[in-house]
């Protein structure tokens, strides 16, 4: 009677276990969620570690200094989160000893024109060397929400041929280059702004801390 009674209840432990590990690996189950999430984590940054010569090569960089970008920030110039970051690295730049310098890709909304034609026309006066003076124009004002005359952006900001700039809004070569920075951001799984790609470290979502930022900015120094 007692080995029909451990039988019984090995059974019993053994069909817990299983009920319990297809709860929890089913579609919307927590382990599940989480595996995966550990392994789009790993994808990631695997990567970004073996592309991070493409990723980071022809990309505009904004802030002081010569040494490498410590990230490359994927930015759509309406996220209030982006623009938040903006002023946060400005602060940065200012106040540290230290090069502090970013990349930076364009992930912006496809569902919304302004956002959408203010990463072509920093595209544009980044092909005329002149990406970080409309680039701070695009992340500290909304004046270009309402879709602007950008010769006139252009001619406020410095761009030094306002009138290249605009037939480059239309141009193929502009929208390759959106093209190309929206193709990295979908391999790479960004589904929102700001997103950075950090070597060593993959993605991180969401606007970095001064001390992220400071962190980071220390360890690129001592490689």
């Amino acid at each position: 009677m007692k080995r029909f009674t451990d039988l019984a209840a090995l059974i019993l432990g053994w069909t817990l276990v299983v009920a319990a590990l297809f709860l929890l690996l089913r579609p919307e189950g927590l382990l599940r969620s989480e595996i995966e999430s550990v392994l789009a984590d790993r994808r990631q940054a695997r990567i970004v570690a073996e592309s991070w010569p493409q990723l980071a090569g022809d990309a505009p960089v904004v802030g002081s200094g010569s040494a490498s970008p410590f990230a490359i920030e994927f930015i759509d110039y309406q996220c209030s989160y982006c623009r938040h970051f903006h002023r946060t690295l400005d602060s940065l730049v200012s106040a540290s000893a230290l090069d502090v310098r970013l990349a930076i890709r364009h992930n912006p909304n496809p569902g919304n024109p302004a956002s959408r034609q203010a990463a072509l026309a920093s595209i544009c006066a980044h092909l005329q060397g002149e990406f970080e003076s409309i680039h701070n124009y695009l992340m500290t004002s909304d004046d270009w929400y309402d879709l602007p005359d950008w010769h006139d952006v252009s001619t406020s900001v410095g761009v030094p041929e306002p009138d290249s700039l605009v037939r480059c809004l239309a141009s193929e070569r502009a929208d390759s280059v959106l093209s190309i920075d929206s193709a990295i951001a979908a391999t790479l799984g960004l589904r929102a702004t700001p997103a950075f790609a950090i070597q060593g470290e993959g993605l991180v979502i969401g606007a970095l801390s001064p001390d992220d930022v400071e962190r980071l900015v220390t360890n690129q120094t001592r490689q």
